[in-house]
């Protein structure tokens, strides 16, 4: 008897909720925003350093409320986009990131949550950051 074994291919990503205090600790900047616009960027180094090469969109985002970091608005928020852009012009999210070289950058998983599914998160967040 004769078995293939052919690779198999993920084409989702699958992310568990992120935990609030641990994001919170984990990022530099957490804040609300709406997003104004967005954009497709395509490829990008953005951690070069790592060899990260990926698809991203990126955003410009008016800040609401800053919960962590100083955010001085309109920001540029980029997110990998492999698998659609997170983000959409008009939606208010709530937002974790870092900065690589030059670029803000919102995680793959959970890293931009709209304001509506964050209710709890953004809860929890106020007791951190009052």
């Amino acid at each position: 008897m004769l078995l293939a074994v052919l690779p198999v291919k993920v084409m989702a990503a699958t992310c568990l909720p992120p935990d609030p205090q641990q994001y919170y600790e984990e990022h530099r900047y957490v804040f609300t925003g709406t997003v104004q616009s967005t954009r497709d960027v395509g490829e990008l180094a953005v951690r070069q350093e790592e060899g990260l090469t990926n698809t991203y969109s990126f955003a410009v985002v008016k800040v609401d409320k800053v919960l962590k970091g100083r955010v001085l608005g309109p920001v540029k928020v980029y997110a990998n986009s492999y698998w659609g852009a997170p983000f959409e012009s008009g939606g208010q999210y709530l937002f974790y990131t870092n900065m690589y070289g030059a670029f803000m950058i919102a995680p793959e998983c959970g890293g931009v949550t709209p304001v509506g599914e964050a209710v709890e998160d953004l809860l929890i967040l106020e007791e951190i950051h009052p």
